[in-house]
Order: structure tokens, then sequence, then C-alpha cells
């Protein structure tokens, strides 16, 4: 088992990464709590090992070891939305096309549904930096519809006219899974013109 103190030696060595990748099946949950725990108090930064060079340092089965864990701490870390966001897409990255890359962003948007004020923070990020934040329009918009149909709703129509083709798929993907009623959308549209 994966100790506190473990964690931070290996967070001083610059070796969280590969520690938590080594973490066996039946310590995950113990493991993300912990993580969360100890990001939360301060004494570690697990989303800023997501953008280093750390996460270069794993691959194969302890990559989606770590990948897992990842997703299982991030809903329970209390921090900044673009945070959030960044960590989470240098993730999705280094996984590549396998069929499990997705999986950040379903934590993320799990993330994003605890409170309005991370959607908002959430959606501040993606209109000041599309270019970046590439993908989370879909884990925002669906989060943010479960807090506020109609207004996500909204969101998604102005987000599915920007030039940047993966907003715009992504705002049209989220907006036929947002739309509150017919008659709801009906009104949206009113808005938009």
């Amino acid at each position: 088992m994966i100790t506190h103190s473990d964690i931070i030696a290996a967070n001083a060595d610059g070796t969280l990464v590969e520690t938590i990748g080594a973490a066996g099946y039946s310590q995950r949950e113990a493991l993300a709590n912990l993580l969360s725990e100890m990001h939360n108090s301060g004494e570690i930064d697990l989303l800023a090992i997501c953008i280093s060079d750390q996460l270069d340092t794993v691959s194969g089965n302890s990559f989606f070891v770590f990948q897992s864990i990842f997703c299982l701490t991030l809903p329970l870390i209390r921090c900044a939305a673009e945070a959030a966001m960044t960590a989470s897409t240098q993730v999705c990255k280094k996984a590549g096309a396998d069929l499990s890359a997705g999986m950040p962003y379903d934590a993320l948007r799990v993330w994003f549904q605890q409170s309005p004020k991370r959607t908002e923070g959430g959606l501040a990020v993606l209109d000041r930096d599309m270019d970046d934040q590439t993908r989370a329009a879909r884990p925002l918009l669906l989060a943010g519809a479960k807090q506020d149909a109609k207004k996500y709703a909204e969101v998604a129509l102005r987000l599915s006219e920007q030039a940047r083709p993966h907003i715009r798929s992504d705002a049209l993907w989220a907006l036929s899974r947002v739309v509150p009623s017919v008659s709801a959308l009906a009104g949206t549209l009113q808005l938009s013109r």
C-alpha cells in the first residue's frame, strides 16, 4: 500500500507519477482519497505533475493505472478551472488514440458538475483560450446543462458559431445533449437571432 510518506518522498524525488502508476488495482480508491487530501492541503500539487515532464516517465500499463487514479482523484480536488482543464487535456494527450483516452474528460465533467462556480470558471477559461482547451467544451457544457440547461444550451449555440472547428463540433455535439425542452430551445433560438 502506498502511504502518505511514500507520496511525500516520491513528490520530492520527482517520481510521483511513477509511484502512482505502480499502484495495485485494489489501492485505487484509497490512493485517490489520499492524493486528493494531500493536494487539497497543499502538501502536493497533483495537477502540476500532469503538465510536467513527469507524465512522460510512465507508459503502457503504468500510465493507464496513473490515468485511472487521476480520474478518481480529480473530482475530489479543489483547484481553479484552468488547472483542472489543462491537467485533463495533458493526460488525454498522453493516452493518445487509446479507447480510454477520453476518461479524464469524464472526470472533468464530474468535477465541473459539483459547482456552478466551477462551470463559470471553465467557461471563462474556454472563452479566453479556445486553442489550448481543445476538448474541454464537451464536459463543460454537459456539466453546465445539469445546473442550468437553458443557459448552457445558449452557450452551446454561441460556441457553435466559433471559427475553430474543434470548438464548433464539440458545441454542436453537446447541444444535442443539453437542450432542456423544445419550447426552451425555441426561446433560445429567438434570443440568438
